[in-house]
This record gives C-alpha cells, sequence and structure tokens, in this order.
C-alpha cells in the first residue's frame, strides 16, 4: 500500500474571549486546526489533526451549584484548569449539596 494524496485544510474560527478567556499565551480571540487527510492506493483514507493545545471549556460566570457541588472546586487559575487527580470523577462529591438542588 502506497500514499497517493496528502490533502490539508487550516481551519481557524473566532471564540468568545469572555467565554474562553486567557491561555498561557494570553487572551484566546479564534482557534485553529489543521486537519490531514491522507489516501492509498488501497482505497485506505485517514485522517488526522494537529493544532494549538487543548481547548477546555470553562464557565467563569457564578454557578452556586458548580462551585459548591465538589468538596474541592476545580479552578481556573493563570490560564490553566488543573485536572483533579483523585479516582473515579477525581472529585468527592458534597451530598448536602446534592441533596439542597435535588428537584426528585
Amino acid at each position: 500500500m502506497k500514499i497517493t494524496a496528502v490533502e490539508t485544510f487550516l481551519l481557524r474560527f473566532p471564540v468568545d474571549p469572555y467565554t474562553y478567556g486567557a491561555s498561557s499565551k494570553g487572551w484566546i480571540r479564534d482557534r485553529s486546526s489543521l486537519l490531514v487527510r491522507v489516501k492509498t492506493d488501497a482505497g485506505v483514507e485517514g485522517w488526522g489533526e494537529g493544532g494549538q493545545e487543548p481547548l477546555l471549556e470553562f464557565a467563569r460566570n457564578p454557578s452556586p451549584l458548580r462551585d459548591e457541588l465538589s468538596t474541592e472546586p476545580i479552578r481556573f487559575e493563570h490560564g490553566v484548569v488543573r485536572v483533579p487527580q483523585a479516582p473515579g470523577l477525581g472529585i468527592a462529591i458534597n451530598q448536602g449539596v446534592l441533596e439542597r438542588y435535588r428537584v426528585a
């Protein structure tokens, strides 16, 4: 099997800096990504993607449920969200808060 074609597609799209905020490289105003399609003489086709550092959508507006539900809330600091390292979800659920917001 031999590669017969390689195509690239550069994508760039604006994002709301108030939603996505800052990264380690400053304010995020747009995102870009490079898609690559590889074709072979056997009819096999593959796709790959490469781009900027991973993007994590993290709302920074006040939210009592989100802010209180975990016993140790996930924090956005200096353009970075630290992923909890505990087993499972990585967080411990505050049962009192869970009961307060329970509807059924």
